[in-house]
């Protein structure tokens, strides 16, 4: 096998997945991948797009289509769906966070981002639920990491760390959402010079949260 059929065999669940996701996908496209999954299997297929946080977006999809919906088991559909009704539950308690997260940070004075998949879904997502996030990343500046943590443990949040991250980032529980907050985008020495201060300085207003810049955005991802 070549090297570039081995490429398409390697990521099939990959393409099917995405290909009806992208911006400018046609109904053709939709079959193809509707036929491209049930080859590779319903179960094998489901898993993936579980596994890949694909689900809920893919019940959309299908909720948008009945025709294409028509050529899967019930249990798929039921499956994708419940993936989606708690994705969207994790989401309303995450986003009822973000803005005490903001209001706690900026009484104390200390310049922050939500950044990754709990900012990027807010401003990219028509439903910002169909994009789950298991936390939310949090950036500060290094010289602001003790009392941010504070200001966090005060109000109930747990503090948690490991040996393995805690050179740039610790961890914050309450019940079920979880802070990732970080004093640099890496380990210390990944990059020549330390970001944080530009990815903070050109920090934009979304509202529930302070993101970053849309050039920020695409340099981190």
């Amino acid at each position: 096998m070549s090297k570039a059929a081995k490429r398409r065999t390697q990521y099939r669940f990959h393409r099917a997945a995405l290909a009806p996701l992208l911006p400018g996908a046609t109904p053709a496209i939709l079959e193809q991948a509707c036929a491209a999954a049930l080859e590779l299997g319903e179960t094998a297929f489901s898993d993936f797009l579980h596994q890949q946080g694909l689900a809920p977006m893919w019940d959309e999809l299908l909720a948008q289509q009945c025709q294409a919906a028509s050529q899967f088991s019930e249990g798929f559909k039921e499956s994708l769906h419940q993936a989606r009704l708690l994705s969207t539950g994790l989401y309303l308690a995450q986003h009822h966070r973000l803005k005490q997260i903001r209001d706690i940070l900026d009484d104390e004075g200390i310049a922050h981002v939500v950044y990754k998949g709990a900012d990027t879904r807010e401003r990219y997502f028509v439903v910002p639920a169909l994009r789950p996030a298991t936390d939310i990343d949090l950036l500060v500046d290094d010289r602001s990491k003790i009392r941010a943590i504070q200001a966090l443990q005060r109000t109930g949040f747990e503090f948690h760390a490991t040996e393995d991250n805690i050179s740039h980032e610790a961890n914050l529980n309450r019940g079920k959402i979880s802070i990732d907050l970080h004093w640099d985008i890496m380990r210390p020495g990944r990059t020549r010079i330390s970001m944080v201060g530009e990815l903070l300085e050109g920090r934009r207003d979304c509202g529930s949260h302070w993101g970053m810049s849309d050039e920020a955005n695409l340099f981190v991802m």
